[in-house]
């Protein structure tokens, strides 16, 4: 039997589908589904974000209303290529990603500057809900 006071820095809600957010240049919302209220009553305190994509991207979240959607470039969460944040959550109704089209480091533009070097269509964000942190 495991000790019950023993700290889990994450832990899986299997209550809680994982959001598969898109990426796109422009932001879009991403509506978790049964938003805040869901999380909080499925008591989710933290998440993972995996980016599996080769390039770098932005996540933020907000509650209340879908629209304005918040560009989070420079002020949400950034998540290199191929990494994987845990954080504790503040259990949001939206979610907004984004590429981030300005780091040297992974390039997001061709050489034309405008033309991706990715099919978007199949870029997406993994968020996994669960607790602990």
């Amino acid at each position: 039997m495991s000790d019950p006071n023993r700290v889990i820095p994450f832990m899986r809600n299997s209550d809680v589908n994982p959001a598969i957010v898109p990426i796109a240049i422009a932001p879009a919302a991403y509506q978790i589904p049964g938003g805040a209220a869901g999380l909080n009553a499925a008591g989710v305190t933290a998440f993972t974000a995996t980016n599996p994509n080769p390039f770098a991207i932005w996540l933020r979240g907000w509650s209340g209303s879908m629209t304005p959607v918040p560009d989070p470039t420079d002020k949400g969460n950034y998540i290199p290529p191929g990494a994987q944040i845990t954080q504790s959550s503040v259990r949001p109704d939206y979610l907004v990603a984004t590429p981030d089209t300005k780091s040297l480091l992974w390039p997001y533009y061709g050489a034309d500057g405008t033309t991706p070097l990715y099919d978007m269509s199949k870029a997406r964000l993994v968020i996994v809900f669960g607790s602990g942190l």
